[in-house]
């Protein structure tokens, strides 16, 4: 179920007391740079701003007094969801929203939220909406997740997972809606709060409570941190635990590939991603990833160029969600039609290299070389008539 955005007439200092109204539910720590910022963006859109400060040893309590008298404190006991949920515990309105200090509505978006808080259907449990986590500043690409955003607050959902939690529901009869309104994370993961979740999750480890989310995000910061054995080892355990469970494992089975190809051991890094083809199987990145082994490891065109082709048919669908990862078109069309032409000058199908290539800069122009390529491409085309 989508909600329809229809182009509002009205400003945020005149929205319809009819309104379904929003508690907006954050935690906080020593955000004195970022919670402004946050702020500023929203406090005129919701109803009731929660900020819950878990230890801050600067300004952001003061910050946070300036826009809302609903400042509470929570002692920190190395759970995200413990925190977000006595967040949750605050709210008075029909909706929770949850927003991280360093995340922003653009003004584009402020417009959006208006018409969707407008039409919102109050039979609704969760709306989705779009999560621009992070972009690349090379690339322009974009690291876009789907995330629950409003919450009814009396639906029963809750926070799941002492680290990278999650919003969960023990009922299967909840009603959802996407919203295209993008919450926008303006910073990036710093080594202070990457330290703090590591010392969370080798807790969770250590203790011998972990389940398949905590082993898996271990493995992950083993691999970020360069300890690639360790890391293996709890990837193997982690798919080895997966069998059909619910979740989205894309990433993990990339990184051990990487891992494989960094230990020079290309035939092992090739089979994680023949292996576990099902698990990524509406994932472009994944397809991606095996056509560039085909193509720099085995040199093996015709196979790249297979992966390429199957990457463009991907839908982006992740195994624990049941809506699309809002395919970005710089990975799910740029970047294999890229590929998908590279591969087809090296088999001198120079015309449906120029076709692929074109097809590319139409989801990014700014590139530069590529439009360089389609015009050298081009000339050659002319020049043989290929």
């Amino acid at each position: 179920m989508s909600l329809t955005i229809k182009k509002p007439d009205l400003n945020p200092d005149s929205l319809d007391e009819k309104s379904l109204t929003i508690s907006l539910c954050m935690i906080v720590k020593d955000e004195e740079d970022n919670l402004a910022q946050c702020l500023d963006s929203v406090k005129d859109l919701v109803d009731e701003i929660n900020i819950v400060d878990t230890g801050s040893t600067d300004r952001t309590m003061e910050i946070a007094s300036q826009y809302t008298d609903r400042v509470f404190t929570f002692e920190w006991n190395n759970d995200f969801s413990a925190a977000r949920n006595f967040s949750f515990s605050k709210a008075t309105k029909d909706y929770c929203m949850w927003l991280d200090a360093d995340d922003v509505i653009t003004d584009e978006n402020r417009t959006k939220f208006i018409a969707m808080k407008e039409e919102l259907d109050p039979s609704i449990d969760v709306v989705l909406s779009p999560y621009d986590y992070y972009q690349d500043k090379k690339t322009g690409a974009k690291f876009t997740h789907v995330r629950e955003r409003l919450i009814k607050r009396d639906a029963g959902f809750y926070w799941d997972g002492v680290v990278h939690e999650r919003i969960t529901t023990d009922d299967p009869n909840i009603t959802s809606a996407f919203t295209d309104v993008v919450i926008t994370h303006s910073g990036y993961e710093t080594s202070k709060s990457s330290d703090r979740n590591k010392v969370i999750l080798k807790s969770v480890i250590d203790s011998g409570k972990a389940g398949l989310r905590e082993k898996y995000y271990h493995a992950m910061t083993l691999y970020s941190d360069g300890e690639y054995e360790e890391s293996l080892k709890w990837f193997h355990e982690f798919l080895n635990e997966l069998g059909d469970g619910y979740f989205e494992c894309t990433n993990g089975i990339l990184a051990m590939h990487d891992i494989y190809l960094k230990m020079n051991e290309p035939d092992k890094a090739l089979a994680v991603l023949m292996d576990n083809e099902s698990l990524c199987s509406d994932m472009s990145e994944f397809y991606c990833a095996l056509g560039n082994h085909f193509r720099d490891i085995q040199n093996n065109q015709w196979n790249a160029s297979t992966c390429y082709e199957k990457a463009l048919t991907c839908e982006g669908l992740m195994r624990d969600s049941s809506l699309p990862a809002l395919k970005q078109d710089i990975y799910y069309y740029s970047v294999p039609l890229r590929a998908l032409g590279q591969c087809q000058v090296k088999l001198n199908q120079f015309s449906e290299a120029l076709t692929s290539y074109k097809r590319a800069r139409i989801y990014n122009k700014k590139d530069m070389v590529l439009k360089e390529l389609c015009d050298n491409l081009e000339k050659l085309v002319l020049q043989i008539g290929a």
